[in-house]
């Protein structure tokens, strides 16, 4: 016990100058006031000042250990909702994960300023990132919007940007990065195997089957199946790229189960976009995919699909009536995108004024105005209707240039990688799933939700220190 006393007290003179010092005597002083008023308040004040204290002694740490925490965090939110706890109380687990991105982000900014000035790694982003920004705020003085409400929904359009920013600055080692890949998949499996269990009838978790369309869906932990099916396409993808890199078995078996669980979750865009993933990995000539799996692979693809060909029928007749109907949510948010673009071609109506989550925050008046009369909990059920409708033409063609930009990062990892099979399975892996998620989000907030964008954005940059670093000492 001593021993991990004296580590502690090791650490904390080390990482702790009279700077950091100051800020935490500024948040005790801050913990006792709000002590005086609320004890609800005091005790998330402990939990920030614990997580703030672990991001002071270790930031690296602390951003990979955040990074699994959202898996659960989208668990966690469901159940909360659907024990129909208080909406305050689900707002800030909902919003947790900005506060802890906003306090890595200052840490490392803080660190990096104290160790040799403003001296942080250019990425390819940077530039698009900013511009897009530029663009956000003139949209805001140009509509005569809150500067304040704009700047907080530029920062969350830009997440995926500055969680990749983070994870290329941190310098994490790649002892450390693999470590995270390898729990993370370990995570997604025994989800996986729950969902597989509840759905040939084992009752777990009660609620982890529903129905839809007369389709049997699965929700393993997370009491919503696109919430696990998106997770289970994740894991497909991610364990496909890395049985062709290293040709570890292993992958195979963990490949199969993550496939059956997405079928099980009856996410049809996952499926499909994970499928037209696989063909542009066969068709990428500069990967040299094992004869074994070349035609292995496509055959046992195959099996799976007769063997599932009932439910994937009821999945197909499921899709034809739901988007059968005019009212579907997401048809009426493209179509007041496309209002707005005829109306503001060029800077639109400007950031946390539609199809944002701070449009529904604020109770933007915007879909009144052009006749979008959706339920709050579908105003956020589609990307680009929203980044069109807030940053116009204009911010659109940028945000969609970030992102290429980010697929090229991909595809140069993978040329440039070194021979390490478990890196180059990774970069592999990370094609299927940038196809899949630009295809889901056409339907979905799929670039700035931030368990998805996690894996996307700082993912792509912790395998690009992988290159770069070469498992320097960090």
């Amino acid at each position: 016990m001593s021993a991990i006393l004296k580590s502690i007290r090791k650490d904390i003179n080390k990482e702790l100058d009279k700077t950091e010092t100051s800020l935490l005597l500024v948040l005790l002083t801050i913990l006792g006031v709000l002590s005086s008023f609320s004890p609800f308040y005091t005790l998330l004040g402990i939990f920030g000042f614990i997580f703030i204290f672990s991001v002071l002694l270790n930031t690296k740490k602390t951003f990979l250990v955040a990074g699994l925490f959202l898996v659960f965090q989208a668990a966690i939110i469901r159940n909360m909702m659907a024990l129909s706890m208080p909406s305050n109380l689900i707002n800030i687990v909902k919003r947790l994960d900005e506060f802890v991105w906003v306090t890595i982000l200052l840490c490392l900014a803080l660190k990096k300023v104290q160790s040799n000035g403003w001296s942080f790694k250019k990425t390819y982003l940077d530039k698009p990132a900013i511009v897009f920004a530029g663009v956000g705020l003139i949209s805001t003085l140009v509509n005569g919007n809150s500067i304040l409400w704009s700047g907080v929904a530029i920062f969350l359009a830009l997440k995926g940007f500055l969680m990749y920013w983070m994870a290329v600055n941190l310098k994490i080692k790649k002892s450390k990065s693999i470590f995270y890949y390898k729990v993370f998949l370990y995570t997604l499996i025994i989800t996986a195997i729950i969902g597989i269990l509840q759905f040939l009838g084992l009752d777990i978790l009660n609620v982890g089957v529903s129905e839809r369309f007369d389709i049997r869906m699965v929700n393993s932990i997370f009491r919503h199946h696109g919430l696990f099916g998106s997770f289970m396409a994740m894991g497909v993808s991610l364990s496909f790229g890395l049985l062709i890199g290293t040709k570890n078995k292993k992958w195979l078996i963990f490949f199969i189960i993550f496939f059956i669980a997405l079928i099980a979750s009856s996410i049809r865009r996952c499926l499909g976009g994970v499928i037209i993933g696989f063909i542009v990995i066969y068709l990428y000539k500069r990967i040299k995919i094992p004869k074994t799996y070349k035609y292995g692979l496509p055959i046992l693809l195959l099996l799976l699909t007769l063997a599932t060909i009932p439910r994937l029928n009821a999945m197909a007749k499921g899709t034809e009536e739901e988007y059968g109907e005019s009212t579907a949510p997401r048809y009426w948010l493209y179509y007041g995108a496309f209002k707005i673009v005829k109306n503001k071609p060029l800077l639109g109506e400007g950031p946390g004024k539609y199809g944002s989550f701070i449009s529904v925050l604020r109770k933007s008046e915007i879909y009144e105005k052009y006749g979008v009369v959706i339920l709050d909990e579908y105003k956020m059920d589609t990307y680009w209707a929203s980044i069109i409708g807030e940053y116009g033409l204009i911010g659109t063609v940028i945000m969609f240039f970030i992102i290429i930009l980010l697929f090229k990062c991909i595809i140069k990892g993978y040329s440039t990688s070194p021979k390490d099979p478990f890196i180059r399975g990774l970069y592999i892996g990370y094609i299927v799933l940038f196809i899949d998620f630009l295809l889901e989000s056409l339907v979905t907030q799929a670039f700035t939700a931030s368990w998805r964008t996690f894996i996307m954005f700082a993912g792509v940059g912790l395998l690009n220190n992988t290159i770069e670093n070469k498992n320097k000492p960090a």
